[in-house]
């Protein structure tokens, strides 16, 4: 096995916190979404990106035989039992519909008069297939009780239509000192990912609690 391989793990949130937001090479490398293992050479250039975990031999193989699984990687996906999305080696992936883009969620940002003691964090990504993948955390010191979350459009400090329902019915009320929150959801009719790809900035989201309904923690998507 190649003994030279030296692993740095870095946390997709800054100081591994959601509501200081995804560290900034998460943006400027385009991922869509995490894990992802980045092979680079003792030259400094990029080898080979790979969609989830690889093993110490997975990686070993590359680094010692350029001219069978990184050849792999450069002609696409790889065949395997739980085929992962292969990105070709050398390249940053094209902007796409699976960009992610992130809300830093708090009361300020609200046009509701919430005083909501805690804050938040989402990030989403649109699939390929027009659908909204979203990572939700909230900090609630208060354990206060949330009952919805949206996408909407307005610009800031202006409140707008829902145009993609988070946290809805018949999601069940939750509480907690730290919620956390993935799933899929659908934009409504007239709302397509690709709006929100190219002007992500154009949305934000919000956070509804029994004790703010008209909402509680609210930020722009950047």
């Amino acid at each position: 096995m190649h003994t030279n391989i030296r692993f740095i793990h870095v946390e997709i949130y800054k100081n591994n916190d959601p509501s200081q937001g995804p560290n900034p090479w998460v943006q400027e490398w385009r991922l869509p979404g995490e894990p992802w293992t980045v092979l680079v050479g003792q030259e400094g250039r990029i080898k080979a990106k790979f969609e989830g975990s690889e093993s110490v031999a997975e990686l070993s193989k590359p680094c010692v035989d350029t001219s069978s699984r990184l050849t792999q990687a450069n002609e696409g996906p790889r065949h395997r039992s739980s085929p992962r999305k292969t990105v070709q080696t050398g390249t940053t992936p094209p902007r796409s519909s699976t960009n992610p883009a992130h809300a830093k969620l708090t009361a300020k940002n609200e046009t509701t008069g919430s005083t909501f003691t805690g804050k938040g964090h989402t990030l989403i990504k649109v699939r390929t297939d027009g659908t909204i993948g979203f990572k939700t955390h909230i900090l609630n010191k208060n354990g206060e009780t949330f009952v919805a979350g949206h996408i909407h459009q307005a610009p800031v400090g202006v409140p707008g239509p829902i145009v993609v329902p988070l946290l809805a019915s018949p999601t069940p009320p939750t509480s907690g000192c730290h919620l956390k929150q993935s799933a899929v959801a659908t934009p409504n009719a007239g709302t397509t990912g690709a709006d929100l790809c190219q002007n992500p900035s154009a949305y934000y989201v919000n956070c509804h609690t029994t004790a703010f309904p008209g909402g509680a923690i609210r930020g722009q998507l950047r």
